[in-house]
């Protein structure tokens, strides 16, 4: 099993506008960019609990409509005040949302960037709230309530600081078989009932990768634009619970070790340091 203390710790994306894409991470989420160059950079809040790596790949076949990939990058704030002032701003902005939810775990607004890519920001409920059936956590799909939300907002022009790399949620044509992989891999199922879905954590969290099946037509293009890869954080001295899953081509070094789901996605797992 992968250690408890399994974080995820960041997301690449493949783009086309390098530019705009930047533009909207660091004017629209407040984000701020370190590492700049003319292929690449990355942007982090406060803190750098949390990265989203932007590629330039101006020559990257469009991702393909209802193709496997990226549903969505969770980002997790704090607390629900927090949340609150993000809310606020994207009102006061005129930032186009694609929806809200509660979700018995939490709360979540959700939108994507210039190039389709889906976001979510969150706040949990304390785990003695989650709901549960069984050994599995109880999710649900409701309406936020936006007013009482927005009772707490305040004002705030960035993420916060301790915000982090919540989940990240895929799409996938063949939901079992990207199931049994993330099991096998050392995750645990912790929602199985929500219709077309899975959900898997490390530890006692309510899910680090969702997966879905939801309007999926075609298989992962590995080239094109979209999610390019996934970075996980484990504890000291635990990359050794995946050496049955590490391929020898690419070779993984003494700290970090790279595998392929069956979506298509690179996930490379490095260890935190003493």
């Amino acid at each position: 099993m992968l250690p408890g203390a399994t974080k995820l710790h960041g997301a690449t994306l493949r783009v086309h506008d390098l530019d705009r894409v930047r533009s909207f991470y660091e004017q629209t989420l407040g984000l701020t960019v370190s590492n700049p160059s003319n292929t690449a950079l990355v942007l982090e809040p406060p803190g750098g609990d949390a990265q989203i790596r932007l590629e330039h790949a101006p020559n990257a076949p469009q991702r393909p409509h209802g193709s496997e990939g990226l549903f969505h990058i969770a980002l997790l704030v704090p607390t629900r005040e927090h949340l609150a002032c993000i809310l606020q701003r994207f009102k006061t902005k005129g930032t186009p949302l694609q929806g809200a939810a509660d979700h018995a775990v939490s709360e979540a607004i959700y939108l994507q960037d210039p190039e389709g890519n889906g976001l979510e920001i969150y706040r949990d409920r304390p785990k003695h709230a989650w709901p549960r059936r069984g050994n599995e956590v109880a999710m649900v799909t409701e309406p936020l309530d936006e007013e009482d939300l927005l009772d707490l907002a305040d004002e705030g022009d960035k993420l916060p600081s301790g915000t982090t790399l919540g989940h990240i949620h895929l799409q996938t044509l063949n939901l079992e078989k990207a199931t049994w992989f993330y099991t096998d891999l050392g995750l645990q199922v912790t929602q199985s009932t929500f219709p077309g879905a899975r959900f898997l954590a490390a530890g006692d969290y309510h899910h680090h990768i969702g997966l879905n099946r939801w309007n999926v037509t075609r298989p992962h293009q590995p080239d094109a634009t979209g999610l390019a890869s996934i970075e996980w954080s484990l504890p000291p001295g635990t990359l050794k619970v995946l050496e049955p899953h590490v391929p020898t081509d690419p070779p993984s070094s003494q700290d970090s070790a790279c595998v392929h789901d069956p979506i298509g996605i690179e996930h490379r797992f490095t260890e935190q340091s003493r």
